[in-house]
């Protein structure tokens, strides 16, 4: 089943050009002007450095350039892949598309990215991101920006990590809350499905599926200095069979660096993990009154410290 067969449509442009979050509006006092066309990388690495423009890659193509492929430096820029174009790299090195700038919207149009040591990196500021796939990669799809929201991703068969929100945070310094992906389905990569760390305080993961990777489904934090994130939301990856199933890890680890993160996970179904289907790794779910909140779940197997079905990790009565 493919990510477009799973999930609503979801206008991420159109969200996009009304509200206060807006990532690409051309000014009024510009007149309208033709998109600027993409060239491949096929030597060096094609900047986007312009600011309020429409960039359109219209023809998918192959590169043996071992850099940055694409890269995305101005603001307030919309990037648009034609409708399944395909950008293949020379494997486990490089980065496919590199956003750098500010406010900018990249909108896949079902395109994929394969074939980079990163599919995708965002370390922008005010970044929307749709329907886009990244496959084949060593890292699908790198958060490690000020981003706004990324929906409708589809990461697999990559060798590293799925997805991975890495110490990616709100618009400004004085936010708690942002990095917000929903939407997406993550499969059959060799570590993590989804890997939040280092960080990513207020990161949100909604309406989503994590299946069949070697790792952890969904994995928060770390054991290492620095590793751990407050507040992070895991919600509503539910359906009527699990949607946090078949990884060879846990299905969702909240590591020992979330004690007292006050994280939350809810709305998930989860089962036949190779490990615990919902584990958190801290005594009682967490310490100081700041425990992590583990609702509404319905699953096989439980673990808080060392501890099995833990009052904790409540299972949903049946109905």
């Amino acid at each position: 089943m493919t990510k477009r067969g799973f999930f609503m449509l979801v206008i991420l442009v159109g969200l996009g050009l009304n509200g206060s979050q807006a990532a690409w509006a051309k000014p009024h006092r510009l007149a309208a002007v033709d998109p600027t066309t993409v060239a491949p990388c096929t030597s060096g690495t094609t900047i986007l450095g312009a600011n309020n423009t429409i960039y359109t890659l219209e023809s998918s193509f192959s590169t043996t350039f071992m850099g940055t492929c694409i890269k995305l430096t101005g603001s307030n820029d919309l990037l648009l892949l034609g409708s399944s174009v395909t950008v293949t790299g020379p494997g486990a090195v490089g980065i496919g598309i590199d956003i750098e700038g500010s406010n900018d919207t990249l909108n896949g149009r079902a395109g994929t990215v394969s074939g980079f040591a990163t599919g995708i990196l965002d370390h922008g500021k005010g970044t929307l991101g749709e329907d886009v796939d990244v496959t084949g990669n060593v890292t699908g799809l790198e958060l490690t920006g000020r981003t706004v929201r990324w929906v409708n991703v589809g990461s697999f068969s990559n060798t590293g990590n799925g997805i991975w929100l890495n110490a990616c945070t709100g618009q400004d310094s004085s936010q708690t809350a942002g990095c917000a992906l929903s939407d997406f389905f993550t499969a059959s990569n060799t570590l993590d499905g989804l890997l939040i760390n280092n960080g990513s305080n207020g990161a949100s993961a909604a309406v989503f599926v994590s299946m069949s990777n070697t790792g952890n489904g969904v994995h928060v934090g770390g054991t290492t200095a620095g590793a751990g994130n407050s507040e992070v939301v895991l919600d509503d990856a539910a359906v009527e069979t699990p949607t946090i199933a078949d990884n060879g890890g846990d299905g969702i680890f909240l590591d020992t660096s979330e004690n007292g993160a006050a994280d939350t996970v809810t709305g998930i179904i989860a089962g036949s993990n190779t490990g615990i289907d919902l584990h958190d790794a801290t005594t009682n779910c967490g310490s100081s009154g700041s425990f992590n909140l583990w609702s509404s779940l319905i699953f096989d197997t439980s673990k808080a410290g060392a501890t099995s079905s833990p009052a904790c990790i409540p299972q949903l009565p049946n109905l």
